[in-house]
């Protein structure tokens, strides 16, 4: 019974992963082109949306994974962890406030998401190849 529900709780956590995802494409509309700055704007779209599917993937796999966390992440990478999480958001709620610097704003915030990717991807080889504490002989 207990393996039943663990995989109706996983499917449930994807259906609402894949729903958060589907809202914010429709939200996004990133083939819709900004005539004003289309490449910068073209470039944030797909950036952030490139962002969400791998942060949401990374944070599936930290929720069904079975290595202790604890000890691969200390509280520098928690830290950080939560930057990613928050920064490329905030940034994009802030984004139509900067009327003068759009099109560098959009390249820099693009620039922050792909910097945001290398990182979780850098963190799932280090969770990965983590085989945990080392015993030392006496």
């Amino acid at each position: 019974m207990s393996q039943f529900l663990l995989f109706l709780f996983k499917v449930l956590v994807a259906i609402g992963f894949i729903s958060i995802f589907v809202i914010s494409v429709v939200f996004i509309r990133p083939l819709r082109i900004n005539k004003l700055w289309p490449r910068s704007t073209m470039f944030l779209k797909f950036s952030y949306l490139s962002y969400l599917l791998v942060i949401l993937v990374f944070f599936y796999y930290l929720i069904f994974q079975e290595k202790e966390l604890v000890d691969v992440i200390d509280n520098r990478r928690f830290f950080m962890l939560l930057g990613c999480l928050f920064i490329p958001n905030a940034g994009m709620l802030v984004r139509r406030k900067m009327k003068k610097w759009r099109s560098r704003y959009n390249y820099l915030l693009g620039v922050i998401q792909l910097l945001v990717i290398y990182y979780l991807a850098c963190l799932f080889v280090i969770i990965e190849s983590y085989t945990g504490p080392v015993a030392y002989p006496l």
